[in-house]
């Protein structure tokens, strides 16, 4: 895919924590695309971030879009495409729409333009029956959410999370006097983390320094946990954080899964943590029960168990063949590769 004019629009700033929005960006304008990335800032504004890379806002008509009758909603989305057409000076080739609050009703978008759906979040929930019937294409990351688009449209289709291998070289140091170390990066505040699994690890295993990265409140669960071997190191910079995954001997994802089934059923930290190499040990994860790629347990009991195993024979666990294995996955994700999967779709269906 390149030489195409594409609006990319997005639930997060640019200057927000870059997730698979930005990636996808980047990545599209480095194979030749001319890419403008429409933030969810609403005045007019245009700077260029890099080659075939511009940032783009746009003053909406109104609030309250879904309240009006569709076919006047699909004139003013229509207008609005215009107008911001009229601002980059280019035709449009592509809509890709990550954010269904807006653009979501695409069906008086000029038949010419492609349109696709593309969503990686299960709280992206707020007018995404209507975007996903009126795209062209629809893709998404986890099998709970690909079950759902597919009510409303035929041509949609998996695509894993991307995978975007660092290129900081960092000299790194866990904190704590243990030889082995166990990590979580993450904000610690998401609902669906299991405080009781992780505060039963840490007072089992006091022999694992157990390090979380990520940002918390005053009065989050584990700043209760007065134990030696928990440390609490606050948000570390995103190109940082693959040294401090390989400095670690295990990765944690401890969810309650029971409860948050769709949500953490394909957690993009999982293919950044094996991005690194280093052993991961889950909660239940859908998406990857049959993958060998993730030490997965179903039940407390067995994710104290499993640990217990990991943390005994990490020489098997975290051998030079295993690692390689995982890295090796986890760049056959990558950004270049899944847009490659996309258009490959985008052909097929076209011929």
């Amino acid at each position: 895919m390149n030489g195409k004019t594409i609006l990319l629009i997005s639930p997060e700033s640019w200057d927000d924590h870059h997730v698979s929005k930005h990636h996808y960006a980047e990545e599209l304008a480095f194979m030749g695309n001319q890419v403008y990335f429409l933030e969810p800032k609403y005045e007019i504004y245009k700077e260029h971030i890099s080659s075939g890379l511009t940032l783009l806002r746009y003053k909406k008509h109104l609030s309250g879009m879904r309240f009006l009758p569709r076919k006047l909603r699909a004139k003013i989305i229509v207008k609005d495409f215009l107008r911001i057409q009229d601002n980059i000076g280019r035709k449009i080739d592509i809509i890709w729409n990550f954010d269904s609050s807006r653009f979501y009703e695409l069906s008086d978008i000029p038949h010419q333009v492609l349109k696709i759906c593309h969503l990686v979040d299960l709280n992206q929930n707020f007018e995404w029956t209507t975007l996903v019937k009126t795209a062209d294409y629809c893709f998404c990351v986890a099998k709970p959410i690909f079950k759902r688009l597919c009510q409303y449209n035929a041509n949609t289709h998996l695509i894993n999370h991307g995978y975007r291998e660092s290129k900081v070289t960092l000299d790194v140091s866990l904190p704590g006097d243990n030889h082995i170390k166990a990590v979580y990066a993450g904000n610690l505040d998401i609902a669906y983390l299991d405080h009781q699994l992780i505060a039963n690890l840490i007072e089992t295993f006091t022999n694992v320094d157990f390090i979380f990265i990520g940002g918390f409140s005053e009065n989050n669960p584990l700043r209760q946990i007065r134990k030696k071997n928990l440390f609490l190191t606050g948000k570390k910079p995103a190109d940082s954080l693959n040294a401090y995954y390989r400095k670690a001997d295990v990765l944690l994802l401890a969810y309650l899964a029971d409860i948050y089934q769709d949500q953490v059923s394909n957690s993009h930290k999982i293919m950044e943590y094996l991005g690194s190499g280093k052993t991961v040990i889950a909660s239940k994860t859908t998406d990857y029960l049959d993958s060998p790629y993730i030490e997965m347990a179903f039940s407390e009991s067995e994710y104290l168990k499993k640990f217990d195993d990991i943390i005994n024979n990490l020489e098997l666990f975290n051998a030079a063949s295993k690692q390689q294995e995982r890295i090796d996955f986890a760049r056959s994700n990558s950004y270049d590769k899944q847009i490659a999967r996309i258009n490959n779709i985008l052909t097929e269906k076209s011929q």
